[in-house]
């Protein structure tokens, strides 16, 4: 037995959704089988190694970016972690007699049984490159402008904002995800040589790409607009950055009491 699996801890915390996945909400996370629950990997491990224990855990909630020593240490921690190049090797593994695995019957639905088996889904498809390039390119501009730290997750949730309309929501998805005919997607080897040609800007001379359309086009009509949303942006009271979807700079990625 581990000399820390004896000691009472108080854990603290910015973040109630950390508290409520292992006291609150935990029984039915457990009975739903982690199905509707986000990093459910994490949950589980965390859970087994409470469980693990011999003494008593608390569990503090702190209001965060409040100057609060030890929230400010993780959350520099954390930046840090982010920042490198090759990630920590984390032991996440839940032990076997603490694992649980299975949603119990009496609490499945539709909607967790098509949850489940999107899930099941989604693991078997290939890794979406461009996909990836562009969140990691949106994340680092958010990131240098803004000072948060979003997860794909976050931005993914952001689409759906009932501040956006559809026809904004659908233009953005399809962006991200490079679903739009342009650039070197026109140069696939089954392409006459008249369509390839469609990938080169006819002003610039240079690949297309939705960045260059967007942001960097000399082309009449892209600074027009973007001037026009610099002025409406200005009755936010926000400081104004230049558009655009990779970061400017070289930056690096950059009281309430429970018990468990």
């Amino acid at each position: 037995m581990k000399a820390d699996e004896t000691t009472r801890l108080l854990e603290i915390t910015d973040s109630r959704t950390v508290m409520g996945g292992v006291l609150e909400w935990k029984q039915k996370h457990e009975d739903q089988g982690y199905i509707m629950q986000k990093n459910a990997h994490l949950a589980r491990a965390l859970i087994a190694a409470l469980r693990n224990r011999k003494a008593r855990t608390a569990f503090k909630w702190v209001k965060g970016h409040r100057g609060h020593p030890l929230n400010e240490k993780a959350d520099r921690l954390a930046g840090e972690a982010v920042a490198r190049e090759i990630p920590d090797d984390l032991a996440i593994s839940t032990p076997p007699n603490l694992r649980l695995s299975g949603a119990k019957l009496f609490c499945m639905t539709q909607k967790l049984a098509y949850r489940a088996i999107r899930s099941i889904k989604e693991k078997s498809l290939p890794r979406r490159k461009r996909t990836e390039k562009n969140l990691e390119n949106i994340e680092a501009k958010i990131r240098e402008g803004f000072g948060i730290y979003p997860t794909n997750q976050m931005i993914w949730k952001g689409l759906r904002s009932r501040h956006i309309t559809y026809t904004v929501r659908y233009f953005l998805w399809m962006a991200i995800h490079d679903g739009y005919m342009i650039g070197d997607q026109w140069m696939r080897p089954n392409m006459s040589a008249e369509l390839q040609e469609r990938a080169t800007c006819n002003k610039c001379g240079s690949t297309e790409s939705m960045e260059h359309i967007l942001f960097q086009c000399e082309a009449a009509g892209q600074q027009k607009i973007w001037s026009l949303m610099k002025d409406a942006w200005s009755h936010t009271k926000i400081p104004w950055r230049e558009p655009g979807w990779a970061p400017e700079t070289g930056l690096p990625f950059p009281e309430t009491t429970s018990a468990y």
